[in-house]
């Protein structure tokens, strides 16, 4: 799963995805990596000007917020994050 590593609202998405997902089956990667960005496009999707793949939020920043650096994942779900 793609989602924006700077969104807190995509942020407590993959922790609640995390939480419930009891098989492991969900990967995730951030836009602002390498692998995220790999992903975005081999499926033909623009990195640049990308709004979000989760939710149609256009002022999620506005409204939920924003960090300056990506999340990094505990060691215990560290393997689930593809980079």
């Amino acid at each position: 799963m793609v989602f924006d590593g700077q969104c807190l609202l995509c942020n407590a998405w993959v922790r609640f995805l995390l939480r419930h997902d009891q098989r492991g089956l969900f990967r995730f990667a951030a836009i602002q990596c390498r692998t995220g960005q790999a992903l975005l496009q081999q499926t033909g999707l623009q990195v640049e000007g990308l709004q979000t793949l989760l939710l149609v939020a256009r002022h999620r920043y506005r409204i939920f917020g924003r960090t300056e650096t990506c999340m990094v994942p505990l060691p215990d779900v560290a393997a689930r994050f593809l980079d």
